[in-house]
């Protein structure tokens, strides 16, 4: 089966099968003194009443449930750009993996931006591009800070 032919329907029915019909059962069976979350991001009561998954509205919503926050492009040394939600269960910032592990698996000379281990480690559209661009805008933050003083 191709990605293309596995719709979000198909994906809602698979996903509600295996986390909500088989593995809350038996997590709840395990400790029963916990809550067991339905799906994270969610929009909590409503992902329950909705049977897992919340339709009617945004799985993102800042006002139910918990968020994901990844960013991926924009200035991230900026306050204005991170969301204030309810709960975030998730954060990150978009990067490239640690020297420790680079230098486990990857030969120095792959180590540049446009290298052929740089473009296959790569899973977002446009990810290179957005690390660049961070990169940028952190030294040319920096270098009028640096001015400034």
């Amino acid at each position: 089966m191709s990605t293309l032919d596995y719709d979000i329907n198909k994906q809602a029915v698979d996903y509600i099968s295996l986390y909500v019909d088989q593995i809350q059962p038996q997590v709840k069976s395990l400790d029963p003194s916990r809550p067991f979350v339905l799906s994270s991001p969610s929009n909590g009561i409503f992902s329950e009443q909705e049977g897992g998954i919340s339709r009617s509205l945004d799985p993102q919503d800042q006002f139910y449930g918990d968020v994901h926050y990844y960013i991926a492009s924009g200035n991230m040394w900026s306050p204005s750009v991170y969301p204030i939600p309810r709960c975030a269960t998730e954060f990150g910032i978009y990067s490239i993996p640690l020297t420790a592990t680079m230098n486990r698996w990857v030969n120095p000379d792959e180590w540049t931006h446009g290298s052929y281990w740089m473009q296959m480690r790569q899973h977002y559209y446009e990810g290179n591009l957005h690390l660049l661009d961070m990169i940028f805008m952190y030294h040319l933050e920096v270098g009028v800070k640096a001015k400034s003083r």
